[in-house]
Order: C-alpha cells, then structure tokens, then sequence
C-alpha cells in the first residue's frame, strides 16, 4: 500500500502561493486540485506509489508551487492540477487559444520552470523527473485538448490521470525512501 503526504489547495485555500484568479478562480482552483488528489490517493491505496500534495518549488525569492508529486521508485513525477471552462484548446506557434480567443492562461511556463527546478534539486538523489503532466478538469460541460500543447508538460484530461500516471511511472515500485525525506521539507503543510 501507498503513502500519501500533504492537503491538497492548501495554497488556495489560504492563499499563499498562487497569485490571480479572485475568489472564484480559487475555489474552481480548489476543486480541480480535490479532483486530482482524490485520483491519486486513490492510486496510492491500490499501489506502493508515495503521493505529496503541495509542494514549493525549490527555488530561492520564487513563491510558486507543484499541485501533486509522485514517487515510485527512483522516478519522479509533477502533476499540476487546471480546472478550465469548456471547449476546444487549440496550439498553434506557441500561443493557445479557446474557440477564437487567446487562452493565455494555457501557455504560462510555470510548469517548465518548476521540472527544471526539482531536477536541479533531485539531482543528489539520482531520481529521474520525467515531464510533467498538467491534468485538466472541465468546470462544467467538455474541455477537448488534442490540439492543445503545454509548455514543458503533457496534458492529460482529468479522467484519464490514472491511466497516465501507470504509463509514466511504476507504480508497483516503491518510493525511493531517500527521493521522499528530499522532498518532503518542501510541502506546504505536512
């Protein structure tokens, strides 16, 4: 059986690291990070995987955070969690748009930054960081995202998380006990 650390939106909820949105865009926030972590705990209770929710990116005079990490084995992989409004993502050069307008909120490189960051953190540890994933939840009605990319990660549709989380890591492996204590001082509660 797995592990799982950490609160899921406690970022959110107290509004600590996560900057813009109002409080509307808090609770959609809020409940796209519940939906995730309900996926993978869930994950973890059927598997040997270590599931931290919460996590500061580790880098110095920067307050960003990493919604979700799992650890199986030597390998780790960051999961941020999107509640988007419906309908059809598309990329096209680097700018990402909903139907006919620009969906800059898609193309922020948050993520990127934050793989390259706990590569750099883990590297001590010889843990292996994938890309990650960013998991999207519809806030009502269908988001598609075929055509959409990312900067830096994979998107996946929330109801296919579980899926993509075996394909990316092992998750009957268990969590290098090492990877974890590295990264368990950086939860936002523990």
């Amino acid at each position: 059986m797995g592990r799982v650390a950490g609160r899921p939106g406690t970022s959110l909820a107290g509004g600590g690291l996560w900057a813009g949105g109002g409080e509307i865009g808090l609770r959609h926030g809020a409940i796209g990070e519940q939906s995730t972590a309900h996926v993978l705990d869930t994950l973890a209770g059927r598997s040997k995987i270590t599931v931290l929710h919460d996590l500061r990116v580790p880098i110095p005079g920067l307050s960003i955070n990493i919604d979700h990490v799992v650890v199986a084995g030597r390998t780790v992989l960051l999961i941020d969690s999107k509640r988007w409004r419906p309908g059809f993502y598309w990329t096209v050069n680097d700018r990402t748009r909903i139907g006919l307008v620009d969906a800059l909120h898609v193309d922020k490189k948050s993520v990127a930054l934050a793989h390259k960051a706990f590569v750099s953190y883990l590297a001590s540890t010889d843990a292996y960081v994938p890309t990650p994933l960013v998991t999207v939840w519809p806030s009502r009605g269908r988001v598609s995202l075929w055509a959409a990319r990312f900067p830096g990660a994979r998107l996946v549709h929330g109801r296919r998380l579980a899926r993509a989380v075996k394909k990316a890591v092992k998750v009957g492996q268990n969590a290098d006990p090492d990877i974890v204590a590295r990264l368990v001082p950086l939860l936002v509660h523990r």
